[in-house]
């Protein structure tokens, strides 16, 4: 797995929450493989993996829960759209 590039852009590094448009880096999908690659690195119990995040992060906890809702345990947006 690799991180793509990021330039921080006019607030700083934000997710790419919106990634349902297509648009590029893909967060979404990066962060929806990343339980996978880590269980195939380390043991992991899945049923013990949990989202959250704040502001932006809790946008894209958001996403992920709309995008991939039995991914994770859990997911706990916290102040987010």
């Amino acid at each position: 797995m690799k991180l793509a590039s990021r330039r921080a852009g006019a607030n700083g590094f934000n997710w790419n929450s919106y990634a349902f448009d297509g648009s590029s880096p893909d967060d979404l999908g990066f962060l929806a493989a990343l339980p996978s690659e880590v269980a195939r690195r380390w043991p992991v119990a899945a049923t013990r993996v949990y989202v959250t995040g704040f502001s932006n992060g809790a946008m894209m906890a958001s996403s992920l829960a709309c995008a991939h809702t039995r991914l994770f345990a859990a997911y706990a947006p916290v102040s987010g759209g």
